[in-house]
């Protein structure tokens, strides 16, 4: 995703400037056009963004939860310059609330919510504000803020359950990294002039030992410098996008995980493809403005491919049923939502029925991963055990 800024007239002839993100300065033209703006400068705005940036500037998609959910209630009962004043005088965090008094200020001196938004792209995706717009224009703003805070507290509670459900074997992976360092740093050294005094060949298994126990003393410093540098090297690298659309496919055909993924990411994108439609917006707009809800780029390469069949005239199952990567399932589904008329239902469907299928695949993963890393830690204590009883053994039964 890039940024670009932009200069545009509306149809009163009044000059609008912002900024938005976009795959392409092409995307960027065609979402202004659909917002029936005459474009007069698009440029893409410069990179400050590094990798310590990003790594110290997360994404905060907390706050856009928590914001839509507190203005669809009080949309009901408020005008939006009301309800944003409210909420920017609430106590709580000062960076919210900082935020909050900036989409205020914004919005009362005339200003779209949806431009004001995309002040705060860390908060806001181009999804989010692009629904926000829909709602604006067709007068629906509180439905489409309660509909948007529903989708990204699901969204929420499901990259939380995947996180306590991963919590225990991070501990048993963390486990085996401590023993293994436990024995070759602290045990392993004080049977080192034992062994020297047995003066008995020892088997290979103890000698591999302690000959990556020797490196780990002598240059233990110079290691842990070397896979410092590796993970930062690895992080970068997979920030790239050649390289990181390779890991993103390469994923997504991986045994079980990789079948757990598609079901997660199409979940997360036909979830947000139907709140799009609800909005009012067109099927091939609405694609375009799904992709970067993913951040899987194979993934947002194939919305853009079946974006590109439906504006050449294809229904939106014909377009996917040439993509591998979606369930074979769910084409039914969507085939009978175009020719019903209800879409959007069915691709709501289709997206509970993603939900279902990842639970089912993360509760047999994690039933899988903890007794399979038990099992690793198992055959690692044994073989350090067993390299250094061995030998003893041997010794003690040559004296006899």
């Amino acid at each position: 995703m890039s940024s670009f800024r932009y200069a545009a007239r509306t149809r009163e002839g009044s000059l609008k400037r912002g900024e938005l993100e976009a795959e392409s300065v092409m995307e960027a033209a065609h979402f202004l056009r659909e917002q029936g703006l005459i474009i007069v400068a698009l440029k893409e705005a410069p990179k400050t963004n590094t990798l310590w940036q990003s790594l110290l500037t997360p994404r905060r998609p907390e706050q856009a939860m928590l914001f839509l959910r507190q203005l669809s209630l009080m949309l009901t009962e408020q005008s939006l310059g009301s309800a944003l004043s409210s909420l920017a005088k609430q106590p709580g965090d000062s960076n919210y609330r900082a935020m909050l008094a900036d989409i205020a200020e914004q919005v009362t001196t005339g200003h779209p919510l949806a431009e004001a938004l995309g002040k705060h792209p860390q908060v806001f995706s181009s999804a989010v504000r692009a629904m926000i717009a829909a709602g604006e224009q067709s007068g629906s703003l509180a439905e489409i803020a309660g509909k948007l805070a529903d989708h990204l507290e699901e969204k929420h509670v499901r990259r939380q359950k995947l996180q306590t459900a991963m919590v225990y074997p991070i501990l048993l992976l963390l486990t085996v990294c401590g023993a293994v360092a436990v024995m070759l740093f602290f045990i392993l050294p004080n049977f080192l002039p034992l062994f020297d005094a047995l003066q008995a060949e020892l088997p290979w298994s103890t000698r591999a030992l302690l000959y990556v126990g020797s490196l780990a003393q002598d240059h233990g410093g110079e290691f842990f410098l070397l896979i410092l540098l590796a993970m930062v090297g690895l992080i970068y690298a997979g920030r790239q996008p050649k390289i990181k659309r390779w890991l993103n496919a390469w994923e997504l055909r991986l045994p079980i995980w990789g079948k757990f993924r598609r079901e997660a990411l199409w979940q997360e994108i036909l979830g947000t493809l139907a709140i799009l439609l609800h909005s009012g917006l067109r099927l091939d707009l609405a694609l375009g403005l799904t992709a970067p809800a993913t951040d899987n780029l194979a993934l947002q390469e194939t919305i853009k491919r079946a974006m590109q069949g439906v504006e050449r005239g294809y229904t939106l199952s014909a377009a996917l049923a040439k993509e591998p990567s979606f369930p074979v399932m769910l084409l039914e589904l969507v085939a009978a939502g175009e020719s019903t008329g209800r879409l959007e239902f069915m691709l709501g469907k289709s997206a509970a029925y993603c939900e279902l299928a990842a639970e089912h695949k993360a509760a047999r993963l994690q039933a899988m991963l903890e007794p399979t890393l038990i099992l690793v830690l198992g055959v690692i204590v044994f073989f350090f055990v067993l390299s250094i009883v061995w030998p003893l053994l041997e010794a003690m039964e040559n004296m006899m």
